[in-house]
């Protein structure tokens, strides 16, 4: 497997752009260090930001401006010592060019002085992953935790600044107790929370004595979601439920991955969002079949509900896309997956 392979690839939510892959960490949940033997343990340089830039508004990219959601080194952390020159070097590029999409950084560090000047050229949302998993990840030591939120609360204004409660895992930080003190900790310094479960393997299954669990979602129980819902209400606190809510909320845009109105993800009224969520927006269909059509040579029809029926193999990455973009509900028989999400599913 060739590692150039992950600097530009859909997420589900978003597109992933890389100048470096592999972090140095050492968080023990990490789906990627367990689930790919290639992918390195210290940061690589696979790209430049320059030609990252190029190929992704190319004439046949998968990515429209101020819609496209695109993640900034997610492969690595963004602020990691050899990493933050080039996330620093994409996030100018983006600002000379006008991008307007939202950029996504999650990181378990802090940016330096010079973020909070590209928090007000760009539509960044900033995510801080703390989930009070002691002696699981870098961030959990209590006097690395208070120095990032200290750089974090000087460095990013609030507005940009989003917390993930991320992951939570059955039997280690998904109790009351944890979670209620996690809340009270970082609640009131963020905008909002998103809270989400982990994705598992073989290793990591193993590894926290998990024995049921899906190789293609995050595992995260409807009970301990409304038991986070339940604990934010008492604390006047705004939780999300995924990535995509806060984008949503950020852009003060309809969440494009139609999770409006589902009890288990959505948390509908008490949304501050909900009224954008709730509203439909009309679809250019001829634009829409033309940009398939420039993508795959596979056949589709519309339905009564305008989804897309695709009526051959599909790949993950333009269902994403669509999905990311358009907010296009998008069923395939067979769907080629990621790059990623090939190992990540073995």
């Amino acid at each position: 497997m060739d590692i150039t392979n992950y600097s530009i690839e859909y997420l589900k939510s978003g597109l992933s752009v890389n100048t470096h892959v592999g972090c140095g960490l050492g968080c023990s949940y990490c789906i990627l260090t367990t689930s790919i033997n290639q992918f390195p343990h210290h940061p690589i340089c696979i790209n430049s930001a320059k030609t990252i830039y190029e190929q992704i508004t190319s004439n046949n990219s998968l990515f429209v401006n101020g819609l496209t959601p695109v993640y900034v080194n997610n492969r690595t952390d963004p602020f990691l010592p050899s990493v933050i020159e080039q996330t620093y070097e994409v996030l100018k590029l983006f600002s000379i060019h006008k991008i307007s999409s939202p950029i996504i950084l999650i990181s378990k560090l802090a940016p330096d002085y010079r973020f909070a000047e590209y928090c007000q050229r760009l539509n960044i949302l900033f995510f801080y992953t703390y989930s009070g998993l002691t002696g699981l990840d870098y961030n959990s030591n209590n006097n690395i935790n208070g120095k990032n939120l200290a750089s974090i609360s000087e460095n990013v204004p609030f507005k940009n600044r989003y917390h993930y409660l991320r992951p939570l895992i059955p039997g280690y930080n998904d109790s009351i107790s944890k979670i209620n003190s996690i809340l009270e900790l970082m609640g009131n310094k963020f905008r909002a929370t998103v809270a989400g479960g982990i994705r598992i393997n073989n290793d990591n299954a193993e590894t926290f004595g998990i024995a049921k669990y899906d190789r293609q979602h995050k595992l995260f129980p409807h009970a301990t979601w409304a038991m986070v819902l339940n604990i934010a209400k008492k604390r006047s606190l705004t939780v999300l439920r995924h990535t995509s809510c806060a984008i949503a909320v950020h852009m003060e845009a309809p969440n494009k991955l139609l999770y409006f109105n589902n009890p288990h993800h959505c948390v509908m009224q008490s949304c501050a969002n909900y009224e954008h969520c709730a509203h439909r927006y009309a679809i250019n269909r001829t634009l829409i079949e033309q940009l398939i059509q420039q993508n795959t040579s596979s056949h589709f029809a519309w339905n009564e509900d305008s989804e897309i029926i695709f009526a051959e193999p599909v790949e993950q990455e333009l269902i994403a896309f669509l999905k990311s973009t358009y907010g296009l509900s998008v069923k395939a028989p067979q769907i080629i997956l990621s790059p990623s999400e090939q190992y990540i599913t073995k």
